[in-house]
């Protein structure tokens, strides 16, 4: 398959072959940042506080994908001294309104540039409000047999935080993730690589963890 490679501008410059790796979108960076615009920071960041607060029980940790989760592009297309395009519109108030609640927030990637992922969550300001980054790239690429999140991030997750996995929210973008992930009992969420983690998104799982605990 082919990934698009943008300009730190956002703009299409060439494609390449990534093989197995699902594709992510066929936009460019520019239009996914323009269709994930909802409201300003302000406002996102109120609506968040609104959403969290609609709930009696919160999950106690929140474990984020990066790449077409958080941020709009994959990582591995830059190199660590490169300026990141930014973040979701609204991923940064959801992150900013959970650790006001408490709530711990991790990241589990698989990308195979955990340096670039490193530099890019300093430059972002994102490595000192996530709580626990697992890192973690497969062996061979994207291959189905190793670094699998449901067998070494999410373990290493709930041993660092000393949470079980009923109590994560667990967010990313492709479903083979989301599966393996929800098949330990985390409530485990898609994100549409057109808008990442948005408020929206972020409603869904909420929706959906407190209809996981009342089932308990």
């Amino acid at each position: 398959m082919c990934k698009l490679l943008y300009s730190q501008n956002g703009m299409r410059l060439t494609s390449i072959a990534i093989h197995g790796r699902p594709a992510a979108t066929s936009h460019s960076v520019q239009s996914g940042f323009a269709r994930g615009v909802r409201m300003g920071p302000v406002a996102a960041m109120h609506k968040a506080r609104q959403l969290l607060e609609g709930y009696s029980s919160l999950p106690k940790v929140l474990v984020l994908d990066l790449d077409y989760t958080v941020w709009p592009y994959w990582c591995e297309m830059y190199s660590p001294s490169d300026r990141p395009p930014g973040l979701y519109p609204e991923a940064s108030a959801i992150i900013d309104a959970c650790r006001e609640r408490k709530v711990i927030i991790a990241a589990a990637s698989r990308t195979p540039t955990p340096d670039v992922a490193r530099a890019f969550m300093h430059k972002l300001g994102l490595d000192v409000k996530f709580d626990n980054i697992q890192l973690i790239p497969a062996a061979n690429g994207y291959d189905s047999c190793s670094a699998q999140k449901d067998t070494c991030h999410l373990p290493n997750i709930r041993e660092a935080t000393g949470w079980g996995y009923a109590s994560m929210l667990f967010f990313d973008d492709e479903m083979g993730n989301v599966a393996k992930v929800a098949r330990l009992g985390v409530c485990s969420v898609q994100v549409p690589t057109s808008i990442g983690l948005c408020l929206k998104t972020f409603s869904e799982g909420l929706d959906k963890f407190a209809a996981q605990q009342q089932a308990q």
